[in-house]
């Protein structure tokens, strides 16, 4: 299989975005380069939106198939080195080379005479708040197939996440001194007796699921708190974000009706106890149609370039295709990198799996929109 571009180029190209710094909401360095580049590899209308991400089109008409790379990484810096095949970086895994695998995959097919238009997305801020593909939804994406790069392995594809809830949960009392704690409602632990009690309800809420395993049960988490002044100081104030993780068929939007009904419930019946709930971040869980179009020509795709069919996966985290919930559009991911090494000090990718996601991007596009 043609991988369409010298080898050594699309390995030159990984190794340049590799070493530009890019954590979220920092992109800015790397999204001029990627602009510059996608203009010198031949793409059309390469243009930098408001919120900085950088997308470029290649083919005739319409774009029906986009790909979506994420330009961000987590913070922290990590020594780039090469070594027995691999290339270790912080954005090794997640995503560039993903990301860099899209772009070459776009460049090599400038000249294919695609019958229908394909456009690479280099969004700004996954890691965050999905600043990037928000950004593009509310402009209206009007691809009906879309692959978004994270590292699902090069013979593997994402085609479910678990949807997602971020909690922002507030606890106030009357502050008081530590030697009579008798005497005051301590927030932190009133927060904690709150958080047990929302779980709870939570968990009960969740539908019955006919199949077993971890993709489809309700997980939650505290993941970040703050509480109290002083060491002699019974606690006032506490606020604690919360990670509600939740399989198919259980809405976010349930979640959020629970987590204000409980919040109601407990402060009524704790006096001196105002527990408030804010919802910061949700997303409902995205199952791919296994029947689809998109998936049989990656299935295809990945058998033409290694030799098998790919594992399917579902995920218990979180992307940006959750996002397309409930919107008919067909999408799923794919991309080189082995996803256990994300946000680690160990993050490398292989020189060849990445050479051989760019020969499997390519094929999806040309079975997909054809050629003149």
């Amino acid at each position: 299989m043609e991988l369409g571009v010298e080898p050594e180029e699309a390995v030159d190209l990984l190794r340049k975005v590799l070493r530009i710094y890019s954590p979220s909401m920092r992109e800015g360095e790397l999204a001029r380069f990627l602009l510059d580049e996608m203009n010198r590899l031949g793409y059309e209308s390469v243009y930098m939106d408001e919120v900085g991400n950088v997308l470029g089109s290649v083919g005739g008409g319409e774009s029906r198939l986009m790909y979506v790379g994420h330009m961000d990484t987590v913070p922290g810096e990590l020594p780039y080195r090469e070594e027995s095949g691999y290339i270790y970086a912080r954005g090794a895994t997640d995503a560039k080379s993903a990301l860099a695998a899209m772009v070459v995959a776009g460049a090599s097919l400038r000249d294919a005479g695609l019958g229908d238009g394909l456009t690479v997305a280099c969004i700004v801020d996954e890691e965050g708040s999905s600043t990037g593909f928000k950004h593009l939804l509310k402009k209206g994406i009007k691809a009906g197939y879309l692959v978004f790069g994270e590292p699902s392995g090069v013979e593997a594809v994402t085609i479910a996440y678990r949807g997602r809830v971020q909690l922002m949960l507030e606890c106030r009392t009357r502050p008081g001194h530590a030697g009579s704690p008798w005497a005051f409602k301590n927030a932190i632990e009133k927060l904690y007796e709150f958080y047990r009690l929302l779980k709870r309800r939570v968990e009960e809420a969740a539908p019955r699921q006919e199949v077993s395993g971890r993709f489809y049960t309700v997980s939650t988490s505290i993941t970040w708190i703050r509480g109290g002044e002083a060491a002699n100081v019974i606690p006032g104030l506490c606020r604690a974000k919360v990670d509600v993780r939740l399989p198919p068929g259980f809405k976010a939007l349930e979640v959020l009706k629970i987590s204000r009904e409980t919040a109601e419930e407990f402060t009524g019946r704790n006096p001196g106890v105002y527990v408030d709930v804010q919802a910061e971040e949700w997303s409902d869980a995205y199952e791919a149609d296994r029947r689809s179009r998109l998936l049989m020509v990656l299935r295809e795709a990945v058998k033409q370039v290694r030799g098998r069919y790919p594992k399917l996966l579902r995920k218990t985290g979180t992307g940006d295709m959750n996002l397309l919930a409930g919107s008919g559009v067909e999408a799923l991911t794919y991309g080189p990198g082995e996803s256990m090494l994300s946000h680690t000090d160990r993050e490398r990718i292989k020189i060849q799996d990445y050479l051989d996601s760019i020969k499997v991007y390519r094929l999806v596009a040309l079975k997909l929109l054809g050629s003149h």
